[in-house]
């Protein structure tokens, strides 16, 4: 089932997988062109704004488990795009933020039942830090 739904300038698109009871299980794409709050259970997002940078924030990374792609999908521009979490991590070392500056970089991380994520994956140069 395709769902595309506007959200105060966030738009999401996913392809939801349902389960035996109809309720929605973990999976789908979150397109973000304004600062927002990433959805339960999503396993993709995309930044997308040339001129104005996103924030992107996570409540818990045990929300996300498996792999999580974040990547950078502006046309053009250098605005510092951001995912923030607020409870987990993207690595060993403790980073909690992920910062894309340029279009086409992607982060691939696999998260597991702790919200500990493994950077699998780092296309161009985005930068890990902890806020």
């Amino acid at each position: 089932m395709a769902i595309l739904s506007r959200l105060k300038g966030t738009v999401i698109a996913s392809r939801l997988g349902l389960g035996p009871s109809g309720t929605q299980t973990t999976g789908g794409t979150q397109v973000l062109t304004a600062t927002g709050a990433v959805t339960k259970g999503i396993q993709s997002i995309e930044l997308n704004h040339a001129t104005v940078a996103v924030t992107a924030t996570i409540a818990s990374l045990t929300n996300h488990q498996g792999f999580l792609s974040i990547k950078d999908t502006s046309a053009s521009g250098t605005a510092a795009h951001k995912v923030t979490l607020t409870a987990g991590q993207f690595d060993a070392s403790g980073n909690n933020t992920a910062t894309l500056n340029a279009p086409g970089e992607y982060l691939l991380v696999y998260v597991d039942s702790a919200g500990k994520g493994t950077i699998i994956n780092n296309t161009g140069s985005v930068a890990l830090s902890t806020v």
